[in-house]
C-alpha cells in the first residue's frame, strides 16, 4: 500500500490525465462534498471554454461525512501519498461543499495520481492561495500588500474586502504575456470602472478587461490604439466571479490564435480574437467615476496555450487506515484525587469508570472509528496550570508510564476538548472537587502497548 499521511483516517486516489502542453505546478480544481454521492466531475466557474466544454470541468468527490464539517482537515498529496500539495479553498458552505484549488507539482503533460485525505478532528486548515497561484490576494489581514500592488487614491482593506473609492486604482507589480487566467470575486457599484489586464492605469494601450458602462458590463480588448468591445450583461451591485482567459492558440487545432475569453461565474460571455493585447501587462483595477469597486479576492494562474485543462479522470474507492485496536496496560499514579497543592502527576485513566469512581483496568480496547477517549482529572491548582497551557495554545505531550518510571511511552495525539469541566463526588466522608479534561487517541498504522517489557 502507498505510504499514508500521518493523522488522517480516510483518503481517495484521483487520476488526472495530462493536458496538451501541460506543465508542473499546474493548479487544478476539485469540488469536495461533505456527504454521499457519485464521484466524478462538475462544472465550476471558468473551467469551461467559450465554445464548449473540452473536458475541462472540475473534479468532484464525496467524503461520506468522514471529514470535518468546515473542511479544515482536507489535505492533498502527490502519488507517493505523503508529500503534501499546496491548496486554497475558494469558497465553502460548512456541512455541504468546498471548492478547492490544488497545485500539482508533477508534470501534467502526462497522467498522474494525487490523493485527497480527510478525517482528522485535530487538524486545522492549511488553505493558502499564495502557495497555489502566480498572484493571489484575499485581503484578509487588513494590511494592504505593497509588495504585490501599486495603489493610488483612497482605499480600505477591512473585513476581508478591498474597496477602491472613486478615482482610485491598484496595479500589480508583476506582468504577464498570454497563457494566463485572471479571475476575481468583485462588485461593480458604479457605472464606470474596469477590472482585468491593462498596460496603463487609464484603460488605454494594450488591455483586456471588464468595463462598467451605464447599466451594463462590457468586455474590451485593445492592442495599441485599436480596440473592440462586447456586451457581458447586467452584473452590477452584487458580487460576481469575473474571469479573463488570455490564450495564444486555438483549442483543438492548436493553431496560433491570440484571443481573450470573458466569463462571469461559470458562463462564457464574450470572446475576442481581433485586437487582443500583445505585450506584457499587469492586473489593473480602476474605480473611474462616482462609485467604487470592491474585491473579495484576486488570483492569476498559468494555463496551457490553448486553454485546455488536465482531465479529471477516475476516483479510487475510499480507503481507511487499517488498524482497529490498541492495548492499554496498568498506569502508574492511578490514585483518584489529591488534596490542594499535593505533588503528583495528573492522573490518566481509561473511561468508563466504575460506579464508585475507581480506576477500571479493562486491558484491551476495541477502538470505535479508531478513537479511544481517556480522562485526566486535576486539582484546582493543576487545573489552573493546564488552563494556562490551553490559553497559550501550546502543543502538549502526555505520556503514560509503566511502574518503571524510567520507561515512558508516548500515547497521546490530540485534544478532544480544551474545556475543563468541574467534577465532584464524595468518597469515605470527603467531598473533593476536581476538574477533568478529555483527550482522544488516534491510532495510526500500528498496535501500541503502554507497558511492554523493556
Amino acid at each position: 500500500m502507498t505510504d499514508w499521511l500521518t493523522g488522517f483516517q480516510f483518503r481517495k486516489s484521483h487520476l488526472i490525465l495530462g493536458a496538451y502542453k501541460g506543465f508542473a505546478d499546474f493548479p487544478i480544481c476539485i469540488k469536495i462534498y461533505y456527504g454521499t454521492g457519485t464521484d466524478g466531475t462538475e462544472k465550476v466557474d471558468h473551467l469551461t471554454d467559450y465554445w464548449g466544454d473540452y473536458n475541462t470541468w472540475a473534479g468532484k468527490v464525496y467524503c461520506s461525512s468522514h471529514c470535518k464539517t468546515d473542511f479544515s482537515d482536507l489535505r492533498f498529496t502527490d502519488n507517493y501519498g505523503t508529500t503534501k500539495l499546496n491548496y486554497w479553498i475558494q469558497e465553502k458552505v460548512d456541512g455541504d461543499y468546498a471548492i478547492v484549488w490544488i497545485k500539482v507539482t508533477d508534470d501534467l503533460s502526462t497522467d498522474t495520481t494525487i490523493f485527497v485525505y480527510y478525517g482528522n478532528e485535530s487538524a486545522s486548515s492549511e488553505s493558502d492561495g499564495d502557495g497555489v497561484f502566480l498572484l493571489f490576494d484575499d485581503f484578509d489581514d487588513g494590511i494592504f500588500d505593497t509588495d504585490k500592488w501599486i495603489v493610488s487614491g483612497t482605499y480600505t482593506e477591512s473585513g476581508g474586502l478591498l474597496t477602491l473609492a472613486a478615482g482610485a486604482y491598484i496595479q500589480s507589480k508583476s506582468t504577464w504575456f498570454k497563457e494566463v487566467i485572471v479571475f476575481m470575486k468583485a462588485k461593480f457599484s458604479q457605472a464606470n470602472g474596469f477590472i482585468g489586464l491593462c498596460k496603463t492605469t487609464g484603460g488605454t494601450d494594450d488591455a483586456a478587461f471588464f468595463r462598467g458602462e451605464a447599466s451594463t458590463i462590457k468586455s474590451r480588448v485593445q492592442r495599441d490604439s485599436n480596440y473592440e468591445t462586447g456586451t457581458v450583461g447586467a452584473y452590477q451591485g452584487n458580487f460576481w466571479k469575473f474571469a479573463l482567459k488570455w490564450l495564444s492558440e486555438y483549442p483543438e487545432t492548436h493553431s496560433s490564435y491570440n484571443s481573450v475569453q470573458f466569463f462571469v461565474d461559470s458562463v462564457g460571455k464574450e470572446w475576442h480574437a481581433n485586437n487582443s493585447p500583445n505585450e506584457l501587462i499587469p492586473v489593473t483595477n480602476n474605480a473611474i467615476g462616482a462609485g467604487s469597486l470592491i474585491f473579495d479576492w484576486i488570483a492569476v494562474r498559468k494555463v496551457a496555450p490553448a486553454g485546455e485543462e488536465p482531465v479529471h479522470s477516475t476516483w479510487g474507492e475510499e480507503e481507511e487506515i487499517p488498524i482497529t485496536h490498541i492495548t492499554i496496560g496498568t498506569l502508574a499514579c492511578n490514585a483518584i484525587s489529591w488534596s490542594e497543592g499535593q505533588s503528583c502527576d495528573p492522573v490518566i485513566r481509561q473511561v468508563p469508570l466504575s460506579s464508585d469512581g475507581e480506576f477500571v483496568d479493562t486491558g484491551t480496547f476495541v477502538i470505535d472509528n479508531r478513537k479511544l477517549t481517556i480522562t485526566i482529572r486535576l486539582t484546582d491548582t493543576q487545573k489552573d496550570t493546564l488552563n494556562n497551557i490551553f490559553n497559550a495554545n501550546a502543543i502538549v505531550t502526555i505520556t503514560a508510564k509503566t511502574e518503571d518510571a524510567s520507561y515512558p511511552r508516548w500515547v497521546y495525539k490530540g485534544w478532544l476538548s480544551r474545556i475543563l469541566n468541574e467534577y465532584s463526588y464524595s468518597k469515605e466522608g470527603s467531598d473533593e472537587r476536581e476538574w477533568e479534561v478529555e483527550l482522544e487517541f488516534y491510532c495510526s498504522s500500528f498496535e501500541y502497548e503502554v507497558n511492554p517489557s523493556p
